[in-house]
């Protein structure tokens, strides 16, 4: 037999629930103290499935549930998947005796709640679902054995007073909001590509973002403790970023191959070094509050050391602002700036092109826009060693500070009292007794 509700089905119990048909509603909503139990064979089916409880069936006759939206809220304890196995589309999902175990379909999207502890995975388990969402009072997964999972997106993850830690071992999307106010947030995808269009918010911790054999497009709203926290990039092949992010320090850690683009307005808070083993692509104002701004294209190899080969800097379009600090950058082969301003209030920035780390070369270095530090009388150093620079008729300026131009060939167009400072203007080659020209 079978139990129908057209809209609705609630049911609320203080000690158990034991269901001893097949049930069917648009909404059905279970709540009981202890255990919710069916007897063999039947199946629990709703559009909207909640089930609030302490245990959820058994190992012996889990519960059966079909359901477009399905969310376990579990009142006491920890959510700790032991064993995950698929049945052709189905999922069954065990956990120890006090936890009991849920069979569900994969196309379905699930949340797990647990208001009093943290939610985990056993070595070899995984969380399947179409999107998921996760609350937990402490722990999501941890840095020793991450909660696994096998989803199409990942919605939500909440920790309320710990950390997550997330992996996929193939592709990751991630939407929503990811939020650990206490703690540190580490998403992987071990083998595949990682897309996140989020917010992703340690307001007391670091943020870790990993996709070491994959593609990586990081997008959206990240934050992570503004005095000693960290944001950190490490991507197997390309990255490609804009949004909000903010933190003490925001690092790259490109360690295979693949360029790094920042293709949308971009506001960083916090000294950032952008570092890429191929280019670095900018097409987007890029501003970075309370730090410098470092871009180092050709910058890694598989062994960690710098590179002197390809991988150029590629400023097409936008705007480089620093308010409060440098701007450097380097790189190898040809090289293009479009806007570079920097300013301070308490004192002098600097723009350094080329040369920075002591071991690339700029083939050439190409200006398409404005180069400026005149409101903090900084100094402007383009240095494309006995490559060429191209001023391409355009502004070049530093107030009273020092413009130095060191290249063995240098154009300065028709326009040369463009590159303007009542301070010095140097231009070197070099090559010894090479004539600039």
């Amino acid at each position: 037999g079978q139990v129908s509700a057209s809209e609705s089905l609630i049911a609320y119990a203080q000690d158990y629930i034991q269901v001893n048909t097949s049930i069917e509603s648009n909404n059905i909503t279970l709540q009981a103290q202890n255990s919710i139990d069916t007897t063999p064979a039947v199946i629990i089916s709703a559009s909207s499935l909640n089930l609030i409880s302490n245990r959820f069936g058994t190992n012996s006759v889990p519960l059966n549930l079909n359901a477009t939206s399905l969310h376990i809220n579990r009142l006491s304890g920890s959510i700790n998947i032991l064993e995950s196995l698929g049945i052709g589309t189905s999922i069954l999902l065990r956990g120890p005796p006090e936890f009991g175990s849920i069979q569900y379909n994969s196309s379905n999207n699930l949340t797990l709640d647990t208001a009093e502890n943290g939610i985990f995975t056993a070595e070899g388990a995984s969380i399947s679902a179409n999107s998921l969402y996760l609350y937990a009072y402490s722990s999501i997964g941890t840095d020793y054995l991450p909660l696994y999972i096998d989803v199409n997106s990942l919605e939500l993850a909440y920790s309320q007073n710990s950390s997550i830690y997330i992996e996929s071992y193939d592709s990751l999307t991630i939407r929503g909001t990811i939020s650990a106010p206490q703690g540190d947030i580490s998403l992987v995808s071990a083998q595949g590509n990682m897309d996140i269009d989020a917010t992703v918010e340690a307001s007391q911790g670091s943020i870790l973002l990993r996709a070491d054999n994959g593609q990586m497009s990081a997008f959206g709203t990240m934050r992570a403790n503004s005095d000693y926290g960290t944001i950190t990039f490490k991507a197997g092949y390309d990255l490609e970023m804009g949004g909000s992010y903010e933190a003490s320090f925001m690092d790259f850690d490109p360690h295979t191959d693949g360029d790094l683009t920042i293709s949308t307005v971009t506001e960083v808070s916090g000294d950032t070094t952008w570092s890429a083993t191929g280019n670095i692509n900018i097409s987007a104002n890029v501003t970075v509050n309370s730090g410098w701004a470092k871009f180092f294209a050709d910058a890694l190899d598989a062994a960690g050391t710098f590179d002197d080969g390809t991988g150029s800097f590629n400023q097409t379009a936008g705007t480089i602002h620093t308010p409060d600090d440098n701007i450097y950058i380097d790189g190898s082969g040809a090289t293009v700036i479009n806007n570079l301003t920097v300013d301070s209030g308490d004192g002098q920035s600097h723009i350094y092109i080329g040369n920075v780390t002591g071991n690339h070369t700029m083939t050439s270095i190409t200006i398409n826009g404005t180069v400026d530090s005149s409101i903090t009388d900084g100094n402007i150093i383009i240095n494309a060693g006995t490559g060429s620079i191209d001023t391409n008729d355009q502004s070049i300026t530093a107030g009273s500070g020092t413009i130095t131009l060191i290249a063995d060939t240098i154009d300065l167009g028709t326009t040369a009292d463009k590159i303007s400072t009542t301070g010095s203007i140097v231009l070197k080659p070099t090559t010894t007794s090479c004539t600039i020209g």
